[in-house]
């Protein structure tokens, strides 16, 4: 294993165990939501809440102690550059409009770039207890269990959700539909 391959492994359990964190505080918010303050930031479709707030500073506190020489750019509360040339990229509550709707489709989402290149995500969905992980060279998981992918599946015979807003315009999602199924 070399350095760079010990590196990554630290920062894909990390992000593994502050996912977990996280994503149990977020649920805490989201099981209490009504006392929520809600703010609009460009639209009714873009809210904000304490819970996200809390939930990146609780994220960010938690890498600063663990690893303070990485980066760390959140939704909330932009850049905190690093020196490592690891960047964690956090979207504290993914789906803040359906968190604050009362839908179970929102999750906690969490990557990490080494020179600007992906190489740990974590999806944490609180309200199906799900955790999916990646990191390069360890494959992906769903709780903990190794998913074997079928290579028979391409984008033309998988099923693929995309959601969109107001301030997304047709035509760009249009486009978005397009290179998935030139991919296929």
């Amino acid at each position: 294993m070399t350095a760079h391959d010990a590196d990554i492994e630290q920062r894909f359990a990390l992000a593994k165990t502050l996912a977990k964190e996280a994503g149990a505080l977020a649920l805490d918010y989201f099981n209490r939501r009504e006392t929520l303050v809600i703010e609009t930031k460009r639209d009714l479709q873009d809210v904000v809440s304490i819970a996200d707030r809390n939930v990146e500073t609780l994220l960010s506190e938690r890498v600063a102690k663990a690893l303070p020489e990485d980066g760390f750019l959140g939704e909330e509360f932009g850049l905190q550059p690093g020196s490592s040339g690891y960047t964690w990229v956090v979207d504290p509550i993914d789906g803040t409009a359906p968190f604050v709707n009362g839908m179970p489709t929102w999750c906690v989402s969490i990557a990490v770039l080494h020179q600007g290149v992906p190489v740990v995500g974590v999806i944490q969905v609180p309200c199906a207890d799900e955790t999916y992980a990646a990191a390069t060279g360890m494959g992906a998981s769903l709780n903990d269990k190794t998913l074997v992918l079928d290579p028979s599946r391409t984008i033309r015979n998988a099923l693929t959700g995309i959601g969109s807003n107001s301030y997304v315009t047709p035509e760009c999602v249009g486009g978005i539909v397009t290179d998935l199924l030139a991919q296929g």
